[in-house]
């Protein structure tokens, strides 16, 4: 039966097959980002909900969107993509989780389209169309795009009504803190607290992810954004460098090194047993963000059994756009966004 304040989403097909690849794993990754919280799945009733993609230009956006709720409302969201390796890459996050749960009431028994355009998200109902999110990285003086373009990509688009009712239950276990990390059965986890992030009119990627890991030290030296790019003689339009970063943490009394490539898993977790994130340098690969450049730390390792054997590989990753940490698959180092992806190409190691 369906639950109140429900709406249909108009969206191309989800295949069976991401739709049971997305109920066999979203338990070990809610139990990892969970245990980042500090709580548990037998603290409340969690369900994956049926999934979606959004309409994009030449249909080139086909994350599949899992939102995950909590006691009946959307919390999480569980990005599922399928690689061109026919690997899957997956995320779950909070990132749109407010909004899909805002537009359960506001479009209560309603059908809405989601749209994707140059890193922004829209919402498509009865021919109006309403930005919902506009990407960090989208430059001020860009026009916003005409409605007419959006209904285009709408009306050539083969989409299908589907409820956001649930797709399936989730159940889980325990976790167990230890001071500035969390340590479980599954991983080691550094107790993350987000104190600032980035502005849209700023180019400090870098330095927000360098000042958040100089904070979360057990030994912790508090640090802005702002201190860390006067002190490297940048403006709002300059962006800082990973030898910027690594001058700042020397004048704090903190050495890291530069590394020209990502860091393996068991450099990661030697790193956060002592509480120290690693920053990592992402390139933008495809999409709006090609060619650009984005900072984000590495903060946790999550690791569980995999199905039909060997293991499940996570990393918990935070981006400076967000006041909350995502869990990311670890295979392939990327990224994904909506509309673009980021791979990670150099590290900062050693804090």
């Amino acid at each position: 039966m369906a639950a109140e304040n429900q709406i249909h989403i108009a969206t191309p097909e989800v295949s069976d097959v991401v739709k049971n690849y997305a109920k066999d794993n979203i338990e070990s990754y809610l139990t990892g980002y969970l245990s980042f919280e500090g709580r548990s799945i037998n603290m409340a009733d969690y369900k994956l909900l049926e999934p979606f993609q959004m309409i994009s230009e030449s249909n080139e956006q086909k994350t599949n969107i899992f939102p995950v709720s909590e006691n009946g409302i959307v919390k999480y969201v569980f990005s599922v993509n399928l690689t061109e390796d026919g690997n899957y890459s997956t995320k779950l996050s909070k990132f749109l989780a407010n909004e899909i749960e805002s537009l359960k009431s506001t479009y209560d028994n309603a059908t809405i389209t989601f749209i994707e355009k140059n890193g922004d998200i829209y919402i498509e109902n009865d021919d109006s169309i309403t930005k919902i999110y506009t990407s960090p990285m989208r430059p001020t003086i860009e026009e916003n795009v005409s409605q007419d373009t959006l209904r285009q990509e709408v009306d050539s688009s083969l989409t299908t009504s589907v409820e956001l009712d649930e797709l399936s239950s989730i159940k889980q276990s325990n976790i167990v803190n230890s001071r500035s990390i969390t340590v479980d059965q599954t991983g080691t986890k550094i107790n993350w607290n987000v104190t600032e992030t980035q502005k849209s009119d700023e180019q400090w990627c870098s330095a927000y992810a360098a000042a958040m890991i100089l904070n979360n030290k057990n030994d912790a030296r508090p640090t802005t954004a702002k201190q860390m790019a006067q002190f490297a003689g940048k403006n709002k339009n300059q962006a800082l460098s990973a030898q910027n970063v690594i001058e700042y943490a020397n004048s704090r009394g903190v050495y890291p090194y530069y590394v020209n490539r990502p860091m393996n898993w068991q450099e990661v977790l030697t790193q956060v047993r002592k509480s120290n994130a690693i920053w990592g340098a992402w390139e933008g690969f495809g999409g709006n963000y090609q060619g650009k450049w984005h900072a984000l730390d590495i903060i946790g390792t999550y690791k569980v059994p995999g199905w039909g054997g060997g293991e499940q590989r996570a990393y918990f990753v935070w981006n400076p756009w967000y006041t909350y940490p995502e869990l990311c698959n670890s295979d392939n180092n990327t990224y994904y966004l909506v509309g673009s992806s980021f791979v990670w190409r150099y590290s900062v190691t050693n804090w």
